[in-house]
């Protein structure tokens, strides 16, 4: 479920990112999240097996995908009070 969540959400991500100037400020910070999101994907990834072996395990790794979500992006944040 979180991995079709996730999928979704990079596909919207993109989309917008292809109406918008690619020199703007909000493009920059965007691109710069995909480390953030290849990280999420990683750790659902891993987690799916994991749940057959130790769920403990496994719940901490999705633990860890939504912390990381919890935690704003400072470049989102300094390009959106730029453009106000």
């Amino acid at each position: 479920m979180l991995l079709l969540c996730g999928l979704s959400y990079g596909l919207l991500q993109h989309n917008i990112l292809k109406s918008l100037n690619p020199q703007s400020d909000i493009v920059i910070a965007i691109k710069k999240q995909n480390k953030k999101i290849l990280i999420s994907l990683l750790l659902a990834l891993g987690a799916i097996p994991f749940a057959y072996v130790n769920p403990i395990i496994s719940g901490l790794l999705f633990f860890l995908q939504s912390a990381i979500w919890l935690i704003p992006d400072k470049n989102r944040t300094m390009s959106f009070q730029e453009e106000d």
